[in-house]
């Protein structure tokens, strides 16, 4: 168990309570600014868990969804892949060890400077979903492997990425796949992600059910190599949360994919949701009357990280 002040981190022994630490913290400091009480073991087990139930389907943790260090640390010890978004991302997850081939570049869109940084670390998974990305990777970075990324959302998620990042599956799919190959590029993959938090599990199937039509499309327009299905993020990861039924989804979807074909995910909130408890200072309160009823007021000071 640790707990997390800005730069300042505090380890204390896992069988202590959440609210004991806080309470000692307080006492003992003076504590007016908000912090994070982190459950590593918590972390761990997760991981644990998802290699058990999902062990074809390796995790890469999305580091935009939480870039504590010392999240980082822990999935880059256990081996873990990792989702990084940009430079500085890449940046930070390599200052510990972890090699090339456990990263990728899934930002669909990048500035030429984080291509260029990228192909200097030989980080070469690069997702795509529209033909400028793939002219810009042409120019920058002709190495790379491409993996598209298609629109699969959930019909039940509040937030709906395939209004910001997705190819259409059909047509425009296709046309990339083209693309990619008049320009000499290696088709590495496809990818999707179902929104975040995902309410409609069979999303996920009908999401590797296109992946697999679209590398069999992509083998009869010459591309030989396509060995990447990518299943994004969107997992659930409250405390007490059964994964058992979304595991049980996921390998019954995958079970009849040629053995070639890698299979990676972005988790991010699974990891991390349960793990992080914030703590604030609430040092102001009122009351007040709206429309004849009491109304209490309560002000915190949020942490910055």
């Amino acid at each position: 168990m640790s707990a997390n002040n800005f730069n300042e981190i505090r380890v204390f022994d896992d069988a202590v309570d959440n609210m004991d630490i806080i309470k000692t913290i307080i006492d003992t400091e003076n504590q007016e600014n908000g912090f994070y009480i982190v459950d590593i073991g918590d972390i761990i087990i997760k991981h644990r868990e998802w290699i058990t139930k999902i062990p074809r389907v390796v995790p890469h943790y999305a580091v935009k969804c939480n870039p504590d260090p010392t999240v980082i640390k822990i999935l880059a010890a256990l081996n873990a892949g990792f989702d990084c978004a940009s430079e500085q991302e890449i940046r930070q997850v390599m200052q510990y060890n972890v090699q090339a081939n456990r990263i990728i570049f899934a930002n669909p869109y990048k500035c030429p400077s984080h291509i260029k940084y990228a192909k200097k670390m030989d980080i070469n998974q690069m997702t795509v979903d529209s033909e400028l990305e793939l002219l810009k990777i042409k120019d920058f970075y002709p190495e790379a492997k491409i993996i598209i990324r298609i629109q699969c959302d959930a019909n039940n998620t509040t937030c709906n990425l395939g209004l910001k990042f997705g190819c259409e599956s059909d047509k425009e799919a296709v046309r990339l796949i083209r693309l990619t190959i008049d320009l000499g590029l290696s088709l590495h993959g496809f990818s999707f992600h179902v929104g975040s938090p995902c309410g409609e599990l069979n999303a996920f199937s009908r999401g590797i059910d296109t992946c697999r039509r679209l590398i069999k499309i992509a083998k009869t327009m010459g591309c030989k190599d396509v060995q990447l299905i990518d299943i994004g993020g969107g997992f659930p990861g409250e405390k007490g949360t059964n994964i058992d039924k979304l595991a049980n989804l996921i390998n019954d979807a995958i079970q009849d994919l040629d053995p070639s074909i890698r299979i990676v995910s972005e988790p991010g909130r699974y990891y991390v949701t349960s793990a992080f408890t914030l703590a604030t200072y609430l040092h102001s309160k009122r009351l007040s009357y709206k429309n004849g009823k009491l109304m209490r007021m309560y002000y915190v000071n949020i942490a910055d990280e």
